[in-house]
């Protein structure tokens, strides 16, 4: 087995290709290249060797970015050790602190409604319904195709999820009605095209939602709101945690308790408002 990165880097690309989505695996294999070469004998790496670069990286960029690289270090040396190139992952009992930011604010119900009010296509307006009604990352909206579509169903199959888990979405008649004006009778191929009728890329994307939200009005628009939206919605329709996890598509049902307090978070503060308004007292 090769000790260094250049001559090992083109089998993990192509591991990472068959197992994780599109998006995951251009980012881990970026951040295993820049640690890669900084490495001249990959097999002669320690934990504390890594506990060192951990907290380096920590210091120098968000910890946000750190822990990414840290899980993309941490598949890789998962990978070379299975190849028989380590004996054990140094990574192996690094822990991540639980971040201290704000978790992600969803979307209200007015902005939400905004945001459709401001589509002037009609391939915006299935992008939103899709994203609000499916509980999809926006890798797996962005990988759908024509004939990933169960039209007598209603449902829309995730074909390569995070960590490349396979499930079924149902996101109502209304979205598969706005599906069905955006395909125009087309049916094989990327869903969502660009201007030139290539499929949409990440940062076409970012740009469309963007400038949707600008036309709404409405501030810091990101796609994972969407998905936090969703939870929330959920949970308040007495959804169970099992079935949110299913839909999420998480491996972790811990990840999903986060949807879960972010749900009994807003609502304590809504009984909060309504009490203040209720025993209005001002002194």
């Amino acid at each position: 087995m090769s000790r260094r990165w250049s001559d090992v880097e083109e089998d993990f690309a192509l591991y990472l290709g068959i197992t994780y989505s599109s998006d995951t695996a251009r980012s881990y294999l970026h951040c295993v290249r820049m640690f890669g070469n900084e490495v001249e004998n990959l097999s002669r790496v320690t934990h504390q060797d890594m506990l060192r670069w951990y907290a380096a990286t920590v210091h120098d960029v968000a910890r946000n970015t750190a822990m990414v690289r840290l899980f993309a270090v941490r598949c890789f040396f998962e990978w070379y050790r299975a190849r028989g190139g380590i004996k054990k992952n140094p990574t192996e009992g690094i822990r991540v602190r639980a971040s201290d930011d704000e978790p992600t604010r969803a979307f209200t119900e007015h902005d939400l409604r905004r945001l459709l009010k401001a589509a002037e296509t009609v391939q915006e307006r299935a992008f939103l319904m899709v994203f609000i009604h499916s509980a999809a990352r926006r890798s797996e909206v962005l990988a759908m195709k024509a004939e990933h579509i169960d039209w007598e169903r209603g449902e829309i199959l995730i074909k390569k999820g995070k960590g490349s888990k396979m499930r079924i979405l149902s996101p109502g008649p209304a979205t598969m009605e706005a599906l069905t004006l955006t395909l125009a009778g087309r049916k094989h191929g990327a869903v969502w095209l660009s201007q030139i009728r290539t499929p949409m890329a990440r940062a076409t994307a970012d740009a469309y939602l963007k400038r949707i939200a600008e036309r709404a009005g409405v501030v810091g628009a990101s796609f994972h709101r969407f998905r936090t939206a969703f939870g929330e919605r959920f949970i308040e329709m007495d959804g169970t945690l099992d079935e949110l996890q299913l839909l999420f598509g998480h491996s972790n049902p811990s990840t999903t308790m986060h949807y879960i307090k972010r749900s009994r978070r807003t609502r304590a503060l809504r009984s909060q408002r309504a009490l203040a308004e209720r025993f209005e007292l001002t002194g």
